[in-house]
């Protein structure tokens, strides 16, 4: 769950990243949470919702809305490579599609491919990750 977590963090701290890559990040907490317990449940069940959120709450001592790096996207400036499988169920292609259009930083790229969100990565997904981080990081286009 880092990728929801780092568009978080830059937009938080906008100064201090010089580029995220993430790997099927989720746009809201709640959202996947709604979502994961569709999947396991096959139909939402609002009661099964509230519990989980009142566990996380013991847990975490989070509340229902805190987490939703959708709406810390915004300020980020940092470049921003996502790449997500077409066919992932448990964090939906959804996710890094709004994620992109809320981001801040004017150099964001979404790279989809066939596969789910435990899928075997394609060659050209890596490829161009490693391309991105070389970039900015140290500079090298090629």
């Amino acid at each position: 769950m880092g990728g929801g977590v780092s568009v978080m963090y830059a937009g938080k701290h906008p100064n201090d990243i010089v580029g995220i890559g993430c790997d099927a990040p989720f746009g809201s907490l709640d959202d996947f949470e709604s979502n994961f317990v569709h999947l396991i449940s096959r139909q939402i069940n609002e009661n099964l919702i509230a519990k989980v959120w009142e566990l996380i709450h013991q847990k975490t001592g989070l509340v229902k809305g805190e987490i939703e790096p959708i709406r810390d996207a915004q300020n980020a400036k940092a470049p921003l490579f996502i790449g997500h499988g077409e066919s992932d169920k448990l964090v939906p292609i959804s996710h890094s599609e709004k994620i992109i259009a809320a981001y801040g930083g004017q150099e964001k790229q979404l790279l989809r491919f066939r596969g789910d969100h435990n899928s075997y990565r394609p060659d050209i997904y890596r490829d161009q990750l490693c391309a991105f981080y070389k970039k900015v990081l140290l500079g090298i286009t090629n």
